[in-house]
Order: C-alpha cells, then structure tokens, then sequence
C-alpha cells in the first residue's frame, strides 16, 4: 500500500493533493517552466523541487538528475554552489519534513 505523503501547498508527493475537503483525489500536474532570474530564491529551489519531485518516478531518480533538472529549470543560475543546499532539500522533501 503507498501512502500519499503531503507537503505544503497541498501537492503530494504521489502528485495527488489533498485539495479542500482531503478528497485524495489526483489533481493535473502543475507545469513546471525555465526560471530566467540568475540568482533564484531557496523559495523558487524547494517550490520547483516540490512539483519536479512530485511527478517522477523516485525510484528511477538520482540526486544528481534532480540537479540536472534543475539546471535545466533555471538556465542562466550557477546551482553549483547550492548543491548541498539542494541534496538537503531533496532528502526533506523525501521524508516529508519540508
């Protein structure tokens, strides 16, 4: 049996969110679109974390593919320097503490 953990904004970690009412039922995946900013906040890092994490498949996933990913979301950033910051977000949002 999976269990649908919940993070803030009501997306779960399945890509089943809560919704008013906790109805559990699946809502269309948010899209996810290139960040231009050079420099984006941790707020933007963690919030298109939560929605890239949220519609793949974690068991084919790599801390480093996420990175990737991310590179890719945001272009014109270095996240080089944010990569411890990111592999902890990435293990919080996994355990559902963030």
């Amino acid at each position: 049996m999976m269990m649908n953990q919940m993070g803030p904004g009501g997306m779960g970690m399945m890509g089943y969110g809560g919704g008013p009412g906790g109805s559990g039922q699946p809502q269309p995946p948010m899209a996810l679109t290139k960040n231009l900013s050079e420099e984006p906040s941790e707020d933007e890092i963690v919030a298109t974390l939560r929605i890239y994490l949220s519609q793949q498949d974690l068991m084919k996933i790599t801390k480093r593919s996420v990175r990737d990913a991310l590179n890719d979301l945001f272009p014109n950033a270095n996240l080089n320097d944010k990569k411890v910051f990111i592999n902890n977000q990435i293990d919080q949002i996994l355990a559902g503490n963030s």
